[in-house]
């Protein structure tokens, strides 16, 4: 594992204020595209991020957290969670070149439900789609998290040509998540096992990780309040992945579409077996990152953690991933600008890039160390 840069951070959390209509950005901050951090000690102040309730053309409410510029970097939460509550970790990553699309999934969040479609897994991979239509989003990095990173697999494997890479965070693919999930449909008992262990990690991250447990909490416990008054939200989603007929398909078309993908996973992850990263990265041709000593939302826990695999990942095959997208819209990588970038990855007046904080300097703050070390598997 390679030593992550050192510098300086800081850590905002998202506000509810109606944003201005372009932001203002600040012409000192750096100008980086993935990957050009690495050329450097790494002393870029992290960016904000707001969350922004809108709604879609059909009337579908959504919520989305967005910061950062660059390239798009298009998040999907876990199940029961929502996209602001992952925002320290995305506050480091929108540090980094990306402009961070954080959505809610359907059913979650600021995002209202799908109704009689939300049984069907290619109802939501149809939502997402719409939603990164309707933001604007051209081509992006994906990256989602548990039940996220299923449906985001399901998004690059139906439409590869929209992602530049994708990361699977602890994501419910493989056939030992997928074993699981069919013996969980016939024994509801089993279902109870698997909600209880999911409840027991996030309670875990919740309230035996110190400070850091104390600023999700913050987080977590609005989200919480919402899931315990409007609970069978929550069903619709959960049965959809579990009667969804397994990832192997999904996997095999990520495969021969031929996407990067990097498959990281939680050495003690006890939601989603880590013989299920092992398998979902072989059948996606991918490469595996194994979190030692990390549970299922390890990225919650220590948000350093993710940042600094990130960072490495940007070191070759993530970095090579954007850099060939960038060349393939006819940019040089070496002096591409981020308007330019904007120009390239976003439609004309995207409504992505008129959301978000406008960027501004706080005082710093001295980074941390990972709290979790990681190791990579071909």
């Amino acid at each position: 594992m390679n030593a992550y840069p050192d510098g300086y951070y800081w850590n905002i959390f998202p506000t509810t204020r109606t944003p201005d209509p372009m932001p203002v950005y600040d012409e000192a901050a750096p100008r980086l595209w993935p990957g050009a951090v690495l050329d450097a000690p790494y002393t870029v102040p992290l960016q904000r991020l707001r969350s922004h309730s809108l709604r879609l053309s059909d009337g579908h409410r959504i919520g989305v957290t967005v910061g950062g510029r660059g390239i798009p970097l298009v998040v999907a939460h876990g199940f029961s969670f929502a996209g602001g509550l992952y925002v320290q970790s995305l506050s480091r990553l929108a540090s980094m070149g990306f402009r961070v699309l954080a959505v809610d999934l359907a059913g979650h969040g600021g995002s209202t439900g799908l109704g009689v479609r939300g049984w069907d897994v290619g109802a939501y991979r149809r939502f997402l789609t719409q939603v990164l239509d309707e933001l604007g989003v051209g081509r992006a990095v994906f990256c989602g998290h548990s039940l996220g990173g299923r449906l985001l697999a399901e998004v690059t494997a139906a439409e590869p040509e929209r992602a530049m890479a994708l990361l699977l965070v602890d994501a419910a693919v493989g056939q030992a998540w997928d074993d699981l999930a069919a013996f969980a449909c016939w024994n509801p008992a089993l279902l109870g096992v698997v909600g209880a262990t999911l409840a027991a990690d996030t309670l875990q991250t919740l309230f035996l990780t110190g400070d850091q447990g104390l600023k999700l909490q913050g987080l977590a416990i609005p989200q919480a309040m919402a899931n315990a008054f409007a609970p069978w939200r929550l069903v619709a989603p959960a049965l959809s992945v579990l009667l969804s007929g397994g990832s192997a398909v999904t996997l095999r078309r990520l495969k021969e579409a031929g996407l990067p993908v990097f498959v990281l996973h939680g050495e003690r992850d006890q939601v989603v077996p880590v013989a299920a990263a092992r398998d979902a990265a072989r059948r996606a041709g991918g490469e595996l990152v194994l979190v030692h000593g990390a549970a299922h939302s390890w990225l919650l826990e220590d948000p350093e953690t993710l940042r600094s695999i990130v960072a490495e990942l940007l070191g070759d095959g993530l970095g090579t991933a954007c850099l060939r997208a960038i060349a393939d819209v006819g940019l040089d990588p070496a002096t591409v600008s981020l308007a330019e970038m904007e120009q390239a990855f976003y439609a004309p007046d995207a409504l992505a890039l008129r959301l978000g904080p406008a960027a501004r300097r706080e005082e710093l703050r001295p980074s941390q160390e990972p709290r979790f070390s990681w190791s990579r598997v071909a």
